[in-house]
């Protein structure tokens, strides 16, 4: 095996792209090909022949091609880590393979392009000095947290002495879509359950039910904005066709002992207040402490200024993309009608890869600071954080244990808390620990999966 290492940037504005080129003489692919034709011979089965006995010829003729292909591929998967073990280079993401020689008779020639991560010498950090300030809630922040958890455990009741539909209802309603001849997927004739308010629907959606008679049906054209979060609707033109069939109220229970009883966790009303107050006082100081760390990061990368490998960008864009398909996909499930609401529209693609060149830097300047301070995350720190999000995450938490229970995303949890660690060794000099999750109201929704800083 010949190894040559060459920069690719005549090919790449990048100055951190490599080319290694891998030549392999005719002898060790001569070697391949008869190990993997000996190995078909043993299993191979053809009509006048015994198994083993059938001549290296015909499977030459009959199995010349596949085995060519399957040679070549063993070969590059496993000459390219030898390569890059011989050189000493760590690709960013699974390098391109370009083969350049082929014909395996005369030898194999390729080459793997990719992406190095570039030299960070960290200078100007240690001087910085960010607020790390978090307000305590208010009352009215308090009691507008109860009245959620209210609504969270709010049943519905039928209307009575009202006809027409007011924001806030639950409706039972019919409503179907086209756009011309056509009708819109998502929308159908089967009533569904839908919540007027524009928190569950866009607010087009919502001023389209709200005044509606029951049972009486009516039609209407509306043309919604390019921009629109339900996709089939972006931009187009649409007839509806309407039919509200029963209106529900909300109905919430009263706050008191009996309710905060009725959670399993408080025995008054008052231990139920003051709970939710230091849980948002933890909130708040969590989100200050979040706000302080991006802050200080930034701050650091203004003054570490450093080149970006694309494919880290591009793989930073891809995660990026995902979350955007997964968040709005929950969307549409959430609200009544669902529709497809998968894509990226053209106009925010440059604003997400604007956002991956900015996460990718972030997460190059802090893993070098975490390299630097020689921070690292035991096994136990990390049980211990997936412990405390799975604690927290109430009615979900068998799907987020689920979720950790993947060696990748903890790969990416530990990283956060890595990255999180470097930071607060320098917001919190002192060794101070940053806040726990405190013990949550009953069905509480389950927290994001953290996300590398």
């Amino acid at each position: 095996m010949n190894v040559t290492v060459e920069s690719a940037s005549n090919e790449s504005a990048s100055t951190l792209r490599r080319r290694v080129i891998v030549d392999l003489g005719r002898e060790e692919v001569a070697q391949k090909l008869s190990s993997a034709y000996d190995e078909l011979r043993r299993t191979v089965r053809l009509k006048g022949f015994r198994p083993g006995r059938v001549p290296q010829k015909l499977i030459q003729r009959f199995f010349g091609d596949q085995v060519r292909a399957d040679v070549t591929a063993q070969l590059i998967r496993e000459y390219t880590d030898k390569a890059l073990k011989e050189v000493g280079l760590q690709p960013v993401a699974a390098p391109q393979i370009i083969t350049e020689q082929a014909a395996l008779a005369d030898g194999l020639r390729f080459s793997a392009v990719f992406d190095v991560m570039p030299e960070i010498a960290l200078k100007d950090y240690r001087d910085l000095n960010v607020t790390l300030e978090a307000a305590q809630p208010a009352e009215q922040e308090v009691e507008a947290a109860l009245l959620e958890l209210r609504q969270r455990q709010a049943t519905l009741r039928k209307v009575q002495g009202r006809e027409s539909v007011e924001p806030g209802d639950f409706v039972l309603a019919r409503l179907e879509a086209r756009v011309g001849d056509k009708p819109l997927p998502g929308f159908g004739s089967e009533p569904k359950l839908i919540e007027v308010s524009p928190t569950a629907l866009p607010a087009d959606l919502a001023d389209l039910l709200t005044g509606a008679q029951r049972n009486q049906p009516f039609e209407r054209v509306m043309s919604h904005p390019a921009g629109h979060p339900v996709a089939a609707l972006a931009g187009k033109t649409v007839a509806w066709s309407v039919e509200v069939n029963e209106l529900f109220g909300r109905e919430l229970p009263e706050l008191d002992d009996a309710f905060a009883r009725d959670l399993g966790a408080y025995q008054s009303v008052a231990e139920l207040r003051a709970a939710t107050r230091q849980r948002l006082a933890e909130q708040a100081e969590a989100a200050a402490l979040s706000r302080a760390r991006l802050e200080l990061l930034d701050r650091i990368v203004e003054r570490n200024p450093v080149e970006l490998p694309e494919s880290l960008v591009e793989m930073e864009l891809a995660v990026l993309v995902r979350e955007r398909e997964q968040q709005a996909e929950d969307r549409e499930q959430a609200r009544q009608p669902a529709a497809d609401a998968t894509a990226i529209a053209p106009e925010r693609q440059g604003e997400l890869r604007s956002q991956a060149e900015k996460q990718a830097r972030r997460a190059l300047i802090v893993d070098a600071l975490a390299r630097e301070l020689n921070v690292e995350v035991s096994d136990d720190e990390l049980a211990g954080r997936v412990a405390e999000i799975v604690r927290a995450a109430g009615r979900e938490r068998q799907a987020v244990a689920d979720y950790y229970a993947r060696e990748e995303n903890r790969a990416r949890l530990r990283g956060a808390m890595r990255r999180e660690k470097a930071l607060d060794a320098l917001l919190r000099p002192g060794g101070a620990d940053p806040p726990a999750p405190s013990q949550a109201p009953a069905d509480r929704p389950a927290p994001a999966p953290a996300d590398p800083i």
